[in-house]
């Protein structure tokens, strides 16, 4: 009987059915590994995080010697670039016009297309940067629903040779997934920020406020909102123009954000105003940060057609001690009041609102506890 099947073997073998049957093994455990990489695509939510996540894919299959993503924002056109080299981080200087002869070129096609078959499509001055910056072997088109929004470019490989029918076919699968999921991922930034600073916008940091609040009543924990509005902002309007008021709201979006921590929550609120969500904070930590941010834009100029221009904000501080109870809407309102009075003490404060006998009892003992003063 042993004798039988060892002789079913060697046939199965000598007719190639056993190679076969190892590469339809090979292939399924391919696509499970890819649907696991795929599935893990899904949870990330920002291009740097995705792009990371492709970049550890491709380090146990090959390295290009050079892969950059050029990522143009679905809202704004702006465009942002990630190059790697031997798939680490570095610089590269690249402009839209430059990315747009590029993407005009690529759009008819679909999936990677190998370099040297299209070279002769690329104007010269285009062509010496690609061969000279690149070494590039393999281009391939992002699109999604609205057409072409990006570029991914592959330098030949660190190990010498071509990229084989394989890797090829696995680019073309990885970064069709890619190019959904970074759809999604842009699609949904731009519908929880303001299309002209860049910051979260008024519905999503009322949500993130909303959470806040319940976490607050769940830990007893203190936090602040600090409510911003720019000084004469319409007077700077009228004797600059519009277009130097959007310089500053842009700018001024930038300085904040570099001020205040990634876990807090910073949106244009709407018009000049701009609206801080700190979490898990102390009253003083809140006074000291909002003087911070008052100061530091107080300081910096902002540059605008060769001049440097200067404004000064006002702020308006709710802080919401452990013990205490509030909604969205009265706590905004309360710094809305606190802004107020700011205005009408001269401008370029800082206010903190304070009402009734019980909160001002919080505000105080958490005022000595953050002090670690005694009773």
């Amino acid at each position: 009987m042993k004798a039988k099947e060892l002789q079913h073997f060697d046939l199965l073998k000598e007719l190639g059915v056993w190679d076969e049957l190892e590469q339809l093994r090979k292939e399924l455990r391919d696509s499970e590994k890819l649907f696991s990489e795929v599935l893990e695509m899904y949870s990330r939510n920002s291009p740097e995080s995705l792009i990371d996540l492709v970049i550890s894919n491709f380090l146990d299959r090959f390295i290009p010697s050079t892969l950059l993503f050029l990522i143009e924002d679905p809202l704004n056109s702006t465009l942002s670039s990630y190059f790697f080299r031997n798939l680490k981080p570095a610089v590269v200087f690249t402009g839209m016009d430059w990315y747009f002869s590029i993407k005009s070129i690529l759009s008819p096609y679909r999936g990677p297309i190998q370099f040297k078959k299209m070279e002769a499509q690329f104007p010269p001055a285009i062509l010496t940067t690609l061969k000279e910056l690149y070494s590039p072997e393999v281009l391939y088109p992002i699109r999604g629903i609205g057409g072409g929004y990006g570029i991914i470019l592959f330098g030949n490989k660190v190990v010498p040779g071509p990229y084989f029918p394989q890797e090829l076919k696995y680019i073309e699968k990885l970064m069709l997934f890619f190019s959904v999921t970074l759809q999604n991922i842009l699609h949904h930034y731009s519908s929880i920020t303001d299309s002209k600073t860049g910051l979260y916008n008024h519905p999503y940091f009322l949500k993130r406020l909303e959470e806040e609040i319940g976490k607050h009543r769940r830990r007893r924990q203190g936090f602040g909102i600090i409510l911003m509005d720019i000084d004469h902002f319409k007077l700077f309007n009228d004797m600059y123009g519009h277009l130097a008021g959007d310089v500053v709201l842009i700018e001024l979006g930038r300085i904040l954000k570099n001020l205040v921590r990634s876990e807090d929550v910073l949106a244009r609120f709407g018009g000049e105003e701009f609206i801080l969500l700190i979490s898990d904070c102390k009253l003083r930590i809140l006074i000291e940060i909002a003087e911070r941010l008052r100061t530091t834009v107080e300081r910096i100029p902002i540059l605008y057609e060769g001049k440097e221009l200067h404004v000064t904000i006002s702020l308006g501080c709710v802080y919401l001690p452990a013990g205490s109870t509030a909604t969205p809407r009265s706590l905004i309102t309360q710094a809305d009041a606190a802004l107020y009075r700011s205005k009408q003490e001269g401008r370029n404060r800082t206010s903190l609102y304070k009402a009734g006998l019980l909160y001002r009892g919080l505000l105080h003992r958490s005022l000595r506890e953050s002090r670690h003063l005694s009773p």
